[in-house]
């Protein structure tokens, strides 16, 4: 009686181990950062100084690297505002496909062009990077970012004229294009060409300190949902 009770126990106590051993291994393997994923942060790790310090590694959503935001094992945010971050922002960026929020602002040492890869992030629904230091024209493919609703690129060094695809952005609420270099009229749309009286859903829109001329289209008359232009 007692040796049978003994092997009960023992037989529990085996199986409970070995839950808890594949309990381990699950947990391990959901929290392995996806590979494509991992390749693209130490890309960037490579091109900008100032990264945080536990940014070492090979498992940023298991190791919860400071400003990044994982759901499962895929990279789903960058927030690294204010800290002091330089380089450039490498077109590698693109291969996050499921980033929502990519936030790298108040970091002048920032420079260089805004990627033409920046509107293969289908996923992206914030795009912050007021205050650094980035130059040049803004892409036209940022009209490819179809769920995005916060769009401030304020306070850079940007140039030429703004990208008539911008119109294409219908969920964006916030946008914001102030303080650049930006030249030129307001883009309206014209048959095919979109332009920025189609931001219906816009509820901030500011333009301002930039070499902008020509009039205030009439056709902001439409945009009833602005607050603040």
């Amino acid at each position: 009686m007692g040796s049978t009770a003994t092997s009960i126990v023992g037989v529990r106590i085996l199986v409970l181990l070995l839950l808890a051993f594949f309990a381990a291994r699950i947990s391990i393997t959901q929290a392995a950062t996806n590979g494509g994923d991992l390749s693209v942060l130490n890309s960037l790790k490579d091109v900008w100084t100032n990264t945080p310090p536990n940014w070492v590694g090979g498992d940023p959503c298991g190791d919860n690297w400071d400003g990044i935001g994982c759901n499962g094992n895929r990279v789903t945010s960058i927030t690294l505002s204010s800290t002091g971050l330089s380089g450039q922002l490498s077109g590698d960026i693109a291969s996050l496909s499921e980033l929502q929020i990519l936030d790298l602002s108040y970091s002048k040492g920032l420079r260089g062009n805004l990627p033409q890869s920046i509107g293969n992030l289908r996923k992206l629904t914030n795009l912050i990077l007021v205050g650094c230091g980035f130059s040049g024209p803004i892409p036209e493919s940022i009209g490819s970012l179809s769920r995005i609703n916060t769009l401030s690129l304020n306070s850079n060094g940007f140039t030429g004229t703004i990208p008539p695809s911008i119109g294409n952005l219908v969920n964006l609420y916030w946008l914001d294009l102030a303080d650049n270099q930006l030249e030129g009229n307001i883009p309206i749309s014209d048959g095919d060409t979109p332009g920025l009286d189609l931001l219906v859903n816009t509820k901030h829109l500011r333009l301002d300190r930039n070499a902008l001329t020509g009039t205030v289209p009439r056709s902001f008359n439409n945009l009833a949902s602005l607050t603040e232009l």
